[in-house]
């Protein structure tokens, strides 16, 4: 790895150190580098994060009103169902005094 020169005193440091063994001046150049990296992983993070609430809320969404239509026609439904046994209870009870009448006679 090539060695860089000290803004400050001009000495050679490694592009990996924080600052000047000779002078003490910070690193400019690998603190950028770092804070570029830094800086991206939040990006990142809000990117990654936002893709995932709009996906959420598209699913979440568009299944809604499907839910909503599956849940009248089940309401429907068990009123009907309701409706029907109703009926042949009633039309039970109509046989039974029809039988009765019928063994009266």
């Amino acid at each position: 790895m090539p060695l860089i020169h000290c803004p400050d005193c001009q000495a050679s440091i490694s592009p990996r150190a924080w600052r000047c063994p000779r002078c003490g001046a910070p690193h400019t150049t690998r603190r950028r580098a770092v804070l570029r990296r830094i800086a991206l992983i939040p990006l990142w993070a809000i990117v990654i994060g936002v893709a995932g609430l709009t996906l959420f809320l598209v699913i979440f969404v568009a299944t809604e009103p499907a839910r909503a239509e599956r849940q009248q026609r089940e309401a429907v439904q068990a009123r009907a169902d309701a409706e029907w046994q109703r009926l042949r209870d009633m039309i039970q009870q109509t046989n039974a005094v029809a039988r009765e009448s019928a063994a009266r006679h």
